[in-house]
């Protein structure tokens, strides 16, 4: 089931926690164009998501925004998300795949920690930041791309211990 919030927002452009009791037997989640950020906890502990697709209108995922909802499958980041808060997919433990925004430029710490499904991930070329422990007990990623020269973003493999990194510039 995909579920749509309408255009139902705060004024800053972030979505009212008010709207996200309804979702929490749900499936899909749809964000609505428009929303400009996901706030702190947001999605988080929403055991019944599975796929999440952010709208291009998106630019930034904070802190625990889908922490610990265990059943999320995929994350689509659309194009314009730029940051990607502590913690904000921690414990997504059937993540299996992640499209990242062209643009992204920071996915800060433990972001996707324990998302132990995840088996393969590409960063693209935009990214200038990973802290070290991003990847943190994702134990079956086995390769990581970066879409950028070698060692241009320190700290490979971003605490993903079993990954081989391939510098593809």
């Amino acid at each position: 089931m995909v579920v749509y919030l309408g255009n139902k927002r705060a004024g800053d452009g972030t979505l009212d926690s008010s709207l996200m009791n309804f979702l929490k037997d749900e499936g899909n989640v749809t964000i609505p164009y428009g929303t400009t950020k996901i706030k702190k906890g947001m999605f988080a502990h929403m055991g019944n998501l599975t796929d999440v697709k952010i709208p291009n209108s998106v630019i930034s995922v904070y802190e625990n925004g889908f922490d610990g909802s265990t059943n999320i499958t995929s994350v689509d980041f659309g194009t314009s998300v730029t940051y990607i808060g502590d913690y904000a997919f921690q414990n997504c433990n059937k993540m299996t795949n992640i499209k990242f925004s062209p643009v992204l430029k920071t996915i800060d710490r433990q972001a996707f920690s324990l998302c132990s499904s995840l088996t393969s991930i590409t960063i693209p070329n935009s990214v200038t930041s990973i802290y070290k422990n991003s990847f943190h007990g994702c134990t079956n990623i086995k390769e990581i791309k970066v879409d950028n020269t070698e060692n241009s973003i320190p700290g490979a493999p971003w605490g993903a211990e079993n990954a081989t990194v391939i510098w593809l510039r």
